[in-house]
């Protein structure tokens, strides 16, 4: 975990709470890293989760030639649960955009890169949720210089 991170998500917190009705709640993930949960957390109500990290960077080699630690830059996951199928029994859905839009914009403000997770409808968003299958997009604030630019 890095200082950084739970700077970032404490930051995101803090905003979230005056742009939101929705409860925030600030913990860590079993590997370390600070989550940011919207909402209550349970399947089918509004909200999402956010974790911070600092960003895979496979080539980054200390001084002898083994994998440094990385202290910046960041990304910013986050989770949401995803909308019933149309036609489904209940076709409401579960974020709207009103309640999308203040989180992925809090998120997007911060300079990180941003990695948007949906978790399967009745299926609560969390940090185990964080895999491959799930990432839907990716969004870096400075395309032209990717990496350098993400804090």
């Amino acid at each position: 975990m890095t200082a950084k991170a739970r700077a970032i998500a404490a930051e995101i917190a803090s905003s979230l709470k005056f742009r939101t009705t929705l409860a925030i709640a600030e913990s860590f993930d079993s590997d370390g890293y600070p989550l940011v949960q919207v909402g209550t957390g349970d399947a089918g109500d509004p909200g999402g989760l956010i974790k911070v990290m600092p960003q895979d960077w496979s080539l980054a080699k200390d001084i002898l030639g083994n994998t440094a630690t990385i202290y910046t830059p960041h990304v910013a996951k986050i989770v949401f649960e995803a909308n019933a199928e149309e036609g489904g029994a209940d076709e409401d859905d579960v974020n709207t955009w009103a309640v999308l839009l203040p989180i992925i914009g809090e998120v997007v403000m911060r300079g990180t890169r941003v990695e948007l997770y949906l978790s399967d409808n009745a299926s609560a968003p969390d940090a185990a949720e964080i895999v491959a299958d799930n990432l839907k997009a990716t969004f870096d604030p400075m395309p032209t210089q990717g990496m350098i630019q993400n804090q």
